[in-house]
């Protein structure tokens, strides 16, 4: 699999009353449903917008990934990609093995790994082998993450996981959307189509 270089846009138009926005979900499930419950979601009549990162470092990536799965399927649920949730399409091999180091069970290379009784790999060399059996053995699950779109443009709001140069969708960067490299040194730039406020 390899990673797409440009961001893909979805376009949509938001129809409800009530728009929750959630991101960095990062393996905590628990948490995210009940943060769902907290904020009395409704499905079909509240818009949900989920801006990335379902995995890592939280106790279950692989049940995140499930759950926000079956939120996709309902109406008015609008799912993006994160920084988190593209390193199994092509991202660094090595930090595929840093996570896993790093984060161990916690981490959802590590899962996937668990999960289909591959060992882990104990060398960057080893990563790529082990990343194809994985896509062997769980190809609708990372084929979710990976069709993901970047971005999302509504009439009023543009919405992406971590940042945006302009508001010219065509000239994006996937490293801007995704992680905004800089936006601690340069900020990051905002939009508010015409709020209305």
């Amino acid at each position: 699999m390899v990673l797409r270089e440009k961001p893909l846009v979805l376009h949509a138009e938001l129809t409800t009353r009530r728009t929750l926005v959630i991101s960095d979900i990062h393996g905590d499930r628990e948490g995210f449903l009940r943060l769902l419950e907290h904020l009395q979601y409704r499905p079909g009549e509240d818009t949900l917008v989920l801006l990335g990162d379902y995995v890592n470092r939280g106790p279950d990536s692989r049940g995140t990934v499930q759950a926000v799965r079956e939120l996709s399927r309902e109406k008015n649920v609008f799912v993006l990609r994160g920084n988190n949730d593209i390193f199994l399409q092509g991202g660094p091999r090595d930090r595929l093995l840093e996570n896993l180091n790093y984060y161990g069970d916690h981490c959802y290379f590590g899962e996937l790994l668990r999960d289909a009784g591959i060992a882990p790999p104990k060398a960057v060399e080893e990563v790529e082998d082990k990343v194809r059996q994985l896509w062997a053995a769980f190809p609708e699950e990372l084929s979710f993450l990976s069709d993901l779109p970047d971005i999302l443009d509504t009439p009023r709001f543009l919405f992406a996981h971590a940042g945006l140069e302009s508001e010219d969708l065509d000239s994006q960067s996937l490293g801007t959307v995704l992680s905004a490299p800089g936006f601690h040194q340069n900020g990051s730039w905002i939009a508010i189509r015409d709020a209305g406020l």
